[in-house]
């Protein structure tokens, strides 16, 4: 049995991942659904948690194209976010995703 928290609030999320480990599923088959997005929209602090916990945190990087060099700075700006947030959270406690994809 895995679980993943789906389109739920941060909030929720967290919940979720709290109340299946008080029902005894193991915290390593849990996961937050594409963390660094709305909707979770969880903060650093949350995907912190989230690991101490010893569940998982999904970045979602979707896989898109820049055609101008503007597109190419948000793609930039974004991975920077992604890898800042990795090595705040730990990297053994992410899983790397696409959306849409």
């Amino acid at each position: 049995l895995s679980m993943t928290t789906g389109h739920n609030s941060g909030a929720e999320a967290i919940l979720l991942i709290k109340e299946a480990i008080a029902q005894g599923i193991n915290p390593v088959r849990l996961s937050v659904t594409h963390a660094n997005i709305n909707p979770p929209g969880l903060t650093v602090e949350d995907m912190k948690a989230v690991a101490a916990l010893g569940s998982f945190v999904e970045f979602c990087g979707q896989s898109q194209r820049a055609f101008t060099p503007e597109q190419q700075k948000a793609l930039d700006t974004r991975n920077d976010r992604i890898a800042d947030l990795i090595k705040q959270v730990g990297a053994d406690h992410i899983i790397m995703e696409t959306d849409l994809g």
